[in-house]
């Protein structure tokens, strides 16, 4: 078993999060995103207790999640994408900006940063920028 709280993505493009942990329940929200991130706070048998960037929270199946770290920019303002860890000796290199609310995979955290892919792009940006990986994780 895995520790609670936790991060994990959507696997696939449609995720249904019920009331409660069971098809009976009613359906609360769709997720239509795949690999959109997600906070695991609970385990019932095979459902997972979530919460979302916003707060929302539900029930999902185990199998309609995944363990691939994503996570979401946050904030009102555009994030600093650097070509190498600022945390490192070397000058870091802007390469680009992104927007608030985009999704991002997670490849590794390492101190006050962690290095991100988008697109065809990857880039090291500040951990606080994200929601998706917890203050005090470091993983690769």
């Amino acid at each position: 078993t895995y520790p609670l709280p936790r991060f994990a993505s959507v696997a696939d493009g449609k995720a249904y999060v019920r009331t409660g942990p069971n098809k009976k329940y009613p359906i609360k929200w769709v997720i239509e995103r795949a690999g959109y991130p997600v906070e695991i706070v609970l385990e019932y048998d095979n459902w997972r207790k979530i919460r979302d960037i916003d707060g929302q929270e539900g029930w999902i199946f185990q199998g309609l999640l995944s363990g691939k770290r994503t996570g979401i920019i946050v904030g009102n303002q555009n994030v600093k994408v650097y070509e190498g860890n600022p945390s490192s000796s070397r000058k870091p290199i802007l390469i680009l900006y992104l927007e608030p609310k985009v999704q991002v995979e997670i490849e590794e955290c390492e101190g006050l940063y962690c290095r991100v892919a988008v697109e065809n792009h990857t880039g090291w940006i500040e951990r606080k920028s994200l929601w998706g990986v917890y203050a005090d994780e470091n993983f690769d």
